[in-house]
């Protein structure tokens, strides 16, 4: 039992530096998945993920429930998508009309992040799940600035394929930009099952 309150049902799913464990909320009866992220530099990205979602309000965006505190790691409470992510072969859309559905939803969730003054940064089909209603939701926002001053970092943080090539560069200010360029790269995906090359 987590925090009296999420009772773990299944093992966790270990991605990038974090891990996620799919749990029971015994009080509101649903289930969520809570993301734990040990250590300083990933205590820094987890709140800058939970900034991030704080402000989302969006069909195609994870929701985020409440946050824990599991000895002195953050962790997130949020939705919890059953299934693959749409790097799965066996999701990828069988024809025209689903293939535009799908990049249709994937581009309203990026606008609605773009239009809180949030650059996501790696928007990919790793990143992406379809809910039982059939509605793409976007999550892992622990990459994610605010458009402005913030926008840089040091050395490459990306996923290669996916990341626009402003990226690479040793001291980086990017803009919303690099996210349009992910969902290009997404929809290339999408249609071929592959990504850009890398160089």
């Amino acid at each position: 039992m987590i925090a009296d309150r999420y009772e773990v049902v299944g093992a966790s799913f270990i991605g990038g530096m974090a891990a996620v464990w799919p749990c029971y909320d015994t009080i509101l009866e649903r289930r969520v998945a809570i993301k734990v992220m040990p250590g300083s530099a990933e205590k820094r990205r987890i709140r800058d993920e939970l900034c991030a979602l704080l402000k989302m309000r969006s069909n195609h965006v994870v929701q985020v429930y409440d946050v824990l505190n599991l000895n002195n790691d953050l962790a997130i409470v949020q939705e919890f998508i059953e299934g693959q992510d749409l790097f799965d072969d066996d999701l990828a859309p069988n024809n025209e009309n689903e293939y535009l559905k799908l990049l249709w939803q994937i581009a309203s969730g990026i606008a609605n992040i773009h239009d809180l003054g949030v650059i996501h940064r790696d928007i990919k089909p790793g990143n992406m799940k379809i809910d039982p209603e059939g509605v793409v939701k976007i999550f892992d926002f622990g990459l994610a600035r605010d458009e402005g001053p913030s926008a840089a970092t040091l050395g490459f943080v990306g996923t290669p394929g996916f990341a626009a090539p402003e990226l690479y560069s040793h001291h980086v200010t990017f803009t919303a930009a690099v996210d349009i360029y992910a969902f290009g790269a997404t929809a290339l995906f999408f249609r071929s099952s592959r990504s850009p090359p890398t160089s």
